[in-house]
């Protein structure tokens, strides 16, 4: 059988019995849903009623799943991780600049305990693989009064086969394609250990004392970039990131500041 067809479905007790002891004693509720519109979706309408802290939505298939800037996300039965998770951040709304950036570490400590592998960042919040995209992170806030109800949001490719990349505009990685290739269970606790790790470190101290590891990961750092911002490109080369999460990007008149909200940026190659 093609290994890319493989399923092995998640299992919630599996997932519990492999949690570091410190996430065992913060989680609250983990549930694995057979089909959900989007993970993130589901938290966010839940914290208008509940306490998200604490609760682990993932799924085997989503039919609504969102990226940033309102993209979709593919999610086939079966053969991805799509996972949410609800934090209580002690921290108001504009101080968690820099968050997304830290799930991204967070995400690349996870899969390279699963799995040793070529793993880059894009900013703001892709993953790479050998330079294609292997998952991507969406973090939203739930609630914003403090503590801070964020819902991170994670999805990354493990088996997607021929038909389903074929819908997705851009060259894409898949962890089927590693030897061996990762559990998705083993890979979905490492995960969760790993955000609860790096949330609590953030809402301690920010991403500041994790912003030199980050740039060490960014696949941009350093080179030519076109960006678009509403109706025009603009280009110039990556300078790094602000402990705000910032792209800081120099061109002819200067460095500029942008933030994840308002672009997308390219390789000017």
């Amino acid at each position: 059988m093609d290994r890319l067809l493989e399923v092995e479905l998640l299992q919630p007790e599996l997932i519990r019995s492999r949690l570091l002891p410190n996430t065992c004693a913060w989680l609250k509720e983990l549930t694995v849903h057979q089909e959900i519109g989007s993970t993130n979706a589901a938290l966010v309408a839940r914290a208008s009623h509940n306490a998200i802290d604490g609760v682990v939505y993932l799924a085997e298939r989503q039919t609504a799943g969102r990226g940033r800037r309102g993209r979709t996300w593919v999610s086939p039965f079966g053969r991805n991780i799509a996972l949410s998770v609800g934090i209580g951040v002690e921290r108001p709304p504009a101080r968690l600049g820099g968050l997304s950036l830290a799930i991204g570490l967070a995400t690349i400590d996870a899969i390279t305990r699963c799995s040793s592998c070529d793993l880059s960042l894009k900013w703001p919040n892709d993953v790479l693989l050998g330079g294609r995209k292997l998952g991507g992170i969406l973090v939203e806030v739930a609630d914003a009064r403090v503590p801070v109800s964020v819902v991170i949001g994670v999805g990354l490719n493990i088996g997607i086969a021929a038909d389903e990349r074929a819908r997705i505009d851009q060259p894409i990685a898949d962890l089927a394609e590693l030897d061996p290739r990762p559990s998705r269970n083993a890979l979905a606790a490492t995960l969760i250990d790993s955000i609860v790790d790096y949330t609590q470190a953030f809402a301690v101290n920010g991403f500041a004392p994790m912003r030199e590891l980050w740039l060490e990961r960014h696949a941009l750092q350093g080179k030519a970039v076109r960006i678009a911002i509403a109706n025009r490109v603009e280009e110039g080369s990556v300078e790094g990131v602000t402990v705000d999460g910032a792209l800081l990007v120099r061109d002819c008149t200067g460095t500029r500041e942008y933030v994840s909200g308002e672009v997308s940026v390219r390789s000017a190659g």
